[in-house]
């Protein structure tokens, strides 16, 4: 595959089941207990859902947190608050950080796939060991430093902060079925994170053409009162990615059919695979058009509403 090739991923969805062990534990507020009595405010997790809630009224007996129906009323018994901690790294929000401290080591037995691709990373260094089943036969490593600066000089090269690598698409994944996959993000001291982790099949779409468009944007409110005075509130950002790629005309069908089946289902798509092109990588819903040029070639006209 080409660098400039579009790629998507088909997302594998992490369960369970395929997620095996982690360094990331599932402790952070006391699990639910029927037979406990929460105020308003106390929090609690479920690690059926994986989920963190937050009791909407005191004298809170009984009422489980993972039912809609008490998650519901004015107030509420239970308001869902995020993903615990163990788990925000698959919820595909970037805003959502699995944060321990260093290491942070997942081992998955996800099946076949492809490709994986990390954003909203924090630390050093992140290696991957992939074995051809449980226990068996390492087929594929691959260690990487996340220190994303080229030092043009050697002033930039002693005396330059350490700027993070956010992002790490890989690709070329040898495909074996019982695959068990081990990642580890590190760094020499301190907290390591990952924003969102997805993998599974890799589907090349097309040649992304040159004047392809990354458009940063925020939540953030930004507001001026009556006396001229500025306010800015804080809040997540993201981006939006606008690209064309050129597609053989044998393949048009396919490429539309793939795109018409992810319209609702986030996934990670990469425009290019450089490491001076970050921008044309992002995690969120891809929709688009295909418009046959003539009798050889078509184009994608693809946007990707990028998450937060």
């Amino acid at each position: 595959m080409d660098n400039l090739t579009l790629n998507v991923i088909i997302p594998t969805t992490i369960t369970d089941s395929i997620l095996i062990s982690s360094t990331a534990t599932e402790a952070d507020y006391p699990a639910w207990d029927s037979g406990d009595t929460y105020d308003a405010g106390d929090r609690v997790i479920s690690t059926v859902t994986h989920r963190i809630y937050e009791s909407g009224a005191g004298s809170n007996t009984n009422k489980d947190p993972t039912l809609a129906i008490n998650r519901v009323g004015s107030p509420p018994w239970w308001t869902e608050v995020s993903p615990t901690n163990r788990w925000n790294m698959f919820d595909g929000l970037l805003s959502t950080v699995t944060t321990v401290a260093t290491p942070l080591t997942l081992v998955l037995q996800p099946g076949f796939i492809s490709a994986m691709y990390f954003a909203g990373l924090v630390g050093e260094n992140l290696s991957v060991s992939i074995k051809d089943e449980p226990g068996g036969t390492v087929v594929f490593t691959h260690s990487e430093s996340l220190e994303s600066s080229a030092p043009p000089d050697y002033w930039e090269y002693f005396f330059s902060p350490f700027r993070q690598k956010s992002d790490l698409f890989l690709r070329d994944i040898p495909p074996y079925s019982d695959m068990e996959v081990t990642v580890t993000i590190s760094s020499v001291s301190g907290n390591v994170g990952c924003g969102i982790f997805t993998i599974g099949d890799i589907r090349p779409l097309g040649m992304t053409e040159y004047g392809a468009e990354a458009q940063p944007k925020t939540y953030s409110y930004i507001g001026i009162d009556d006396f001229g005075n500025t306010k800015i509130v804080r809040r997540p950002s993201a981006k939006d990615v606008r690209l064309v790629a050129i597609v053989d005309i044998e393949n048009a069908d396919y490429v539309e059919e793939t795109i018409r089946n992810l319209q609702d289902v986030p996934a990670a798509w990469i425009g290019v695979d450089l490491a001076n092109y970050a921008g044309l990588r992002v995690f969120g819903l891809g929709s688009g058009s295909i418009i046959y040029k003539g009798p050889t070639l078509a184009s994608i006209s693809l946007t990707v509403k990028g998450f937060i």
